[in-house]
């Protein structure tokens, strides 16, 4: 290190220096690598936002102000601190690479097509057991990371899809929900929506912890998973039961919290905070143990929001009763 100086590293904003620092071979291996890993950070804001800040490297042409030695320090520093950042994102779990939290549990057919993340933040949910104009999916695990987008995909024919979660996690949705159709996301163990939480659903959107939801033909689907699927019901939903699986009454089951702050159009046209919001007409229900709007924001135009509390009975759907409890 010796022979070289901070003179030669950033002369005419180029990096002959830095070459000779790490030789060539390794610099151009690293650099290749840092740029992949960069390219699969544009959903991840953390990284992205330290590279647009100078926390990552950046190279080119420096202040002229600044002494030559201390340009070169502070190039090397980058280097090292971006290489740091990044490579210890990885091993610690951070936000690089993109990954969907959706598994699935074996039952009702869905399938969870994930090919175009990397490349437009999205995951197709897809197939699923259809009963009339019913589309069930059944998930052990169910979040969406912040950037992936959800996007459940309806046939010809389906008026809403009914999504369960038979799995222990709570249910974090920090990204989209997004679907051509009436949507019900149904997790006991709680749902929480972060602040870019949005939803994007044609229809009505109905998030739960209920056990069951219960059919104008009274057939129920349940949230367990020995679930029988051949009592697919072909009608419509009219109520969600909690504390009607026997042995599980009295038991309080999990909260429904909103913290989203998505911004949207206001009704002048200019941008503000929507948050959780339906499309207009159209209903938006928060239907758990405990339902906390913590800082965040629903919206619903010209339509209905329930946001309703319930531990043991039944929530009858579009009404403002419960049938008990």
């Amino acid at each position: 290190m010796s022979g070289l100086t901070g003179k030669t590293a950033v002369r005419d904003g180029r990096l002959h220096g830095f070459r000779r620092l790490l030789g060539a071979e390794l610099r151009e291996n690293a650099m290749l690598e840092m740029k992949e890993i960069l390219e699969r950070a544009k959903t991840g804001q953390v990284l992205a936002y330290k590279y647009k800040h100078g926390l990552m490297p950046r190279f080119g042409v420096m202040h002229k102000r600044r002494s030559h030695r201390f340009q070169s320090i502070q190039l090397i520093r980058r280097i090292v601190g971006g290489f740091v950042l990044v490579w210890g994102g990885i091993l610690l779990g951070g936000v690089l690479p993109v990954r969907s939290q959706v598994v699935l549990d074996g039952s009702l057919g869905t399938i969870v097509d994930d090919r175009a993340l990397e490349t437009t933040g999205t995951i197709s949910i897809q197939a699923g057991s259809m009963s009339g104009a019913n589309l069930f999916h059944s998930f052990q695990d169910f979040s969406i990371p912040i950037g992936v987008t959800a996007e459940f995909e309806a046939s010809a024919g389906i008026d809403r899809i009914i999504s369960r979660v038979t799995g222990s996690e709570i249910s974090q949705i920090d990204g989209t929900l997004r679907s051509p159709v009436s949507l019900f996301l149904i997790n006991p163990h709680g749902i929480i929506f972060g602040e870019t939480a949005a939803i994007e659903v044609t229809g009505a959107f109905y998030a739960t912890t209920a056990d069951t939801l219960e059919f104008a033909d009274g057939l129920t689907f349940t949230s367990q998973l020995d679930f029988n699927p051949s009592l697919l019901s072909l009608n419509v939903p009219i109520g969600l039961g909690f504390g009607t699986i026997a042995g599980r009454s009295g038991v309080n089951t999990g909260a429904i919290v909103n913290r989203s702050q998505t911004i949207g159009v206001g009704l002048d046209g200019n941008p503000t905070p929507v948050g959780l919001s339906a499309t207009p007409t159209q209903t938006i229900g928060l239907i758990g143990g405990n339902v906390a709007i913590a800082g965040g924001v629903v919206t619903a135009i010209d339509g209905q929001i329930e946001a309703i509390a319930i531990r043991d009975g039944v929530w009858s759907l579009g009404t403002e009763s419960a049938a008990e409890g």
